[in-house]
């Protein structure tokens, strides 16, 4: 750095006719120009927040340089290298996935180049506490005979773009409780999951609903069980 002081100074002191090692002395001239152009604001917490970058390159020559998108702390979120030749323009989209939140939020996120950045605030909504799982019956395994393993395949989705923890139940006619599983679901996503109980012994055969039911949702259909007499 002193080296680099007392180049400079003597270049001044010449006219800036002195001579400096190629790379001696950065300029703004090798950085790339940001503006942020659209957000996909407001999300919920957990989703992906989309950021989309207009880069300029004001130089007769190529520039590299890295953007980076930082949140209000300066906490590095996504980051991009980028080349343009000169006098290019070029759209970029960098972006993150948010945290869940209890509360909603705004606050502002910025897009910095090696001597450029531009900031706008955004905004994260709370998620939903007491979001539940959606079921729907896929099939079922019958008719079986009295006394065999009933299965009961289901579908279960989350809507929600954040994790949803729920209990999904399968239920005979009186609502008692004949198997249960615990799920945890991504946001946005669908699982299958088989529930089954062994069916009673039975002299004649019947038919009945089963059901099968999460914390906000519920499907049923229609079994057949064999008599044994």
């Amino acid at each position: 750095m002193r080296r680099r002081g007392v180049l400079a100074a003597l270049a001044a002191s010449m006219g800036g006719m002195a001579s400096l090692p190629t790379g001696t002395l950065a300029t703004t001239q090798d950085s790339l120009g940001v503006n942020i152009t659209e957000t996909s604001s407001p999300v919920t917490g957990g989703e992906y927040l989309q950021v989309v970058v207009s880069v300029g390159n004001g130089a007769t020559y190529e520039v590299t340089n890295t953007l980076e998108l930082l949140d209000s702390s300066d906490t590095l979120l996504d980051s991009r290298e980028v080349t343009l030749p000169g006098e290019a323009t070029e759209i970029v989209t960098l972006g993150y996935v948010t945290y869940e939140t209890q509360f909603d939020v705004t606050f502002p996120i910025t897009v910095r180049s090696a001597g450029d950045a531009d900031s706008t605030d955004v905004t994260v909504n709370a998620i939903d506490p007491d979001a539940g799982l959606g079921v729907s019956i896929a099939e079922t395994l019958d008719p079986v005979t009295g006394g065999d393993y009933l299965e009961v395949q289901v579908s279960v989705g989350n809507d929600e773009p954040h994790e949803v923890t729920d209990t999904i139940q399968l239920l005979d006619s009186s609502d008692t409780v004949l198997d249960s599983r615990e799920m945890t679901l991504y946001g946005e996503s669908t699982k299958y999951t088989a529930l089954g109980w062994e069916t009673y012994p039975v002299t004649s055969t019947v038919e009945f609903p089963v059901t099968v039911r999460s914390s906000e949702d519920r499907d049923s259909e229609q079994v057949t069980v064999y008599g044994t007499g």
